[in-house]
């Protein structure tokens, strides 16, 4: 089966038009918080900590690195400020 340029052209431009062609599930969408903290250090950041803990020098092999924990950091949540209202009275 042959399409022309025009019937491919026009199946596109229908796809293209459409508002949201596919929907996002809640659990996979990027919320700001999540995006600041990683699970995984790359190379580079590996080999400066543990140059920081002198478990690893200049020259020694950059694989089979030792494991480096990685700081978890747990957001506190904000205090709501009090009213003007409760202040001044």
């Amino acid at each position: 089966v042959r399409l022309s340029a025009y019937t491919v052209a026009s199946q596109i431009s229908k796809i293209l038009s459409r508002p949201n062609p596919m929907t996002i599930d809640k659990s996979l969408k990027i919320k700001a918080g999540s995006v600041k903290m990683r699970n995984v250090m790359t190379r580079a950041e590996r080999l400066t900590k543990l140059m920081e803990t002198d478990r690893w020098k200049e020259g020694d092999p950059v694989y089979g690195l030792p494991k480096v924990r990685v700081p978890k950091i747990s957001l506190k949540k904000k205090k709501k400020a009090k009213k003007a209202d409760d202040e001044s009275a």
